[in-house]
């Protein structure tokens, strides 16, 4: 799987674009433990690569920030990767 188009695609299912995005901090590790990270992706440009989004560990950790105050974070549940959506509350933006 191709990292940047999963992620367009889906921006594209949220009615957003690249240029939605604010901010990415996207790494090999959730740095639980320390280890030295393989890549810290902070640019569209860097997450054009390949990578195995079938069963076994988790190969991508991190978020996406939009300019709506929401993000994509990603989440693995038994061995399956993908972008979950999450909405900033509106009752905080209110205060």
């Amino acid at each position: 799987m191709n990292a940047l188009k999963e992620l367009i695609k889906e921006l594209e299912e949220l009615s957003k674009t690249t240029d939605n995005i604010v901010a990415i901090r996207i790494s090999n590790d959730d740095d639980y433990f320390g280890e030295p990270l393989e890549y810290n992706i902070t640019t569209l440009e860097e997450l054009n690569f390949e990578y195995d989004n079938g069963f076994g560990v988790q190969e991508l950790y991190g978020y996406v920030l939009l300019d709506d105050n929401d993000w994509l974070e990603r989440h693995e549940y038994d061995g399956s990767e993908w972008w979950e959506y999450k909405k900033y509350p509106k009752w905080v933006l209110e205060e």
